[in-house]
Order: structure tokens, then sequence, then C-alpha cells
């Protein structure tokens, strides 16, 4: 069964160790435990030890079929929201995100004001659907 934790937690979704880094060391994200995965079978293992509040996907380096992580995610934990991240400004891809279940599907670079505000919404969000379950 999952770990509990009061905390809540980020997963970023990448193989480019940099942008991981990156949203490591950005203001505002201290409040949040971060794990990191570079594979699919990565993603499946944290959901399986882990609750999983938000997911940063970063499509960067993955192929177009990796799209269906998205929807394995929110199948899995329907309370976590994903955030797609790539620099393809590709419509359908952006498209099929969004329906799968992706909260946002922001091309990069992102500043990191805007990772902030990210954060800020779907922790909101997070804390409505906790507060609506008690």
């Amino acid at each position: 069964m999952a770990e509990q934790t009061t905390s809540k937690t980020l997963l970023v979704v990448s193989v480019n160790t940099d942008f991981a880094e990156q949203l490591e060391l950005a203001p505002g994200l201290r409040e949040f435990d971060i794990f990191r995965a570079r594979t699919n079978e990565q993603v499946i293992s944290w959901f399986d030890r882990q609750r999983i509040d938000i997911v940063f996907l970063d499509f960067e380096n993955f192929p177009p079929q990796e799209i269906n992580l998205v929807d394995y995610i929110k199948r899995r934990s329907a309370h976590t929201e994903v955030v797609v991240f790539t620099t393809i400004h590709e419509l359908d891809m952006a498209t099929t995100a969004l329906r799968s279940g992706a909260a946002l599907y922001l091309i990069k670079p992102v500043a990191t004001e805007d990772l902030r505000a990210v954060l800020k919404k779907l922790s909101g969000r997070l804390q409505r659907g906790e507060e609506y379950l008690e």
C-alpha cells in the first residue's frame, strides 16, 4: 500500500537532469517533497510506494506515444495533477494530453515565477479536493 505523507509531493518525470535540478532549486518548491523518475517503470514504482500530488512530465526527450503516461497517471490516481512540459509546439499532442487529464500543457522554457504560479494554483485545487472529501 502507498505510504501516506503530510506534505505535498511532486514527481518530476524527465530524462533531462538540468530540468529536474532547475525545478528542485526553484523558490516556492521547498514545501514539496520532490521525487524524480526517468522511465515509465520508475513512474509506476513511485505510484506503488507513495501518494503523488503533482507530476511535472517533461516530454522533451520522450517519444509522442508517451502521452499515454498522462492517461495512466490519471487512471491510477485521479487526484494527481499532471503538468506536461515540452519544447514541441504540436496542437495534436497538447489536445491529447489535456483530454487525457493533464491540468496544463506548457511550452519550455517556463519562467520560475510561472512555475510558482502553477504550483500555487494546483496546490489550491488539491486543498479544495481534500476539504471536499472530509
